[in-house]
């Protein structure tokens, strides 16, 4: 699973020209998570209305999960890689 909280939410916005800015572009990336065994990808709900965006504003699909529910989901997993 993939867990975008925070600022890490805007790494999913749709139409980005990251190129402007001297910065790779991700997003051909997100679109392959599934050839890496990432099934599920949860974005925090608070952190997308914090930041005034929505599911429909992201890239790929997404479950929008409470900060609450998402920390729980977070302590499910075996193995956390943060960055």
């Amino acid at each position: 699973a993939l867990f975008l909280i925070g600022d890490g939410v805007l790494q999913l916005l749709k139409d980005q020209q990251p190129a402007a800015i001297l910065q790779r572009h991700y997003a051909p990336t997100f679109k392959m998570l599934e050839l890496y065994d990432i099934e599920e990808v949860y974005v925090c709900a608070d952190s997308l209305a914090e930041r005034g965006v929505t599911v429909d504003d992201l890239l790929i699909p997404v479950e929008s999960l409470p900060r609450q529910e998402l920390a729980r989901r977070w302590a499910q997993c075996s193995t956390h890689i943060s960055f």
